[in-house]
């Protein structure tokens, strides 16, 4: 019961369990929480740094990070911008962005917490060329409709979802794998095979 409550802040509960005898075999288990006062966030430092840090994009889902000064630390909140942040840099192109530093420092005595994120953008890529191969009845031109992106625009997992929905709505084939290659180009452009 302790353990199940940190998500949600709470990391000084006092829990005490009582066992109720209430005939033969029956046993009445009771569980009585005291929640105590939850751990509030003391500080909160959110950062983007390499070559997509100076986007406006980037800086806006930066400074609008759910957790402020004040609040119970929430677990899932954390989660979530962290994921979001991540994501939206992914979709930005920068397909190898990661956090050199993701975390919450927890003082349980003083019921408070600071957390410190940075994520670290890296390059940003774009899409190079993509092969179209196992549809040897439809012309190249025709199979090129189908694709959401070109090469030079900036890379995007949602492209290539949008590329892989757009063949499979067609309903002219049996399946469909849309892939991008897992090694870049030294000239950070992502190939994509179909």
């Amino acid at each position: 019961a302790r353990t199940a409550l940190e998500p949600f802040g709470y990391y000084r509960a006092e829990v005490r369990v009582e066992t109720e005898t209430g005939g033969e075999g029956a046993y009445r288990l009771r569980v009585i929480v005291d929640l105590g006062e939850p751990v509030r966030v003391a500080e909160v430092q959110v950062a983007v740094r390499g070559p997509g840090a100076a986007e406006k994009d980037m800086q806006e889902i930066a400074s609008v990070f759910p957790l402020h000064k004040g609040d119970i630390l929430l677990h899932q909140s954390y989660e979530q911008a962290k994921w979001a942040l991540q994501a939206r840099a992914e979709d930005r192109g920068y397909r190898d962005a990661r956090y050199t530093a993701h975390e919450i420092r927890i003082d349980e005595t003083r019921s408070h917490a600071r957390i410190a994120l940075v994520l670290e953008t890296g390059e940003r890529y774009r899409f190079g060329e993509t092969t179209i191969a196992g549809a040897p009845d439809y012309p190249d031109a025709f199979l090129r409709r189908y694709l959401a992106f070109a090469p030079g625009e900036v890379y995007s997992p949602a492209k290539l979802a949008e590329t892989q929905r757009n063949f499979r709505n067609s309903e002219r084939f049996r399946g469909v794998l849309v892939t991008p290659e897992e090694t870049a180009s030294p000239d950070a452009t992502v190939p994509v095979i179909v």
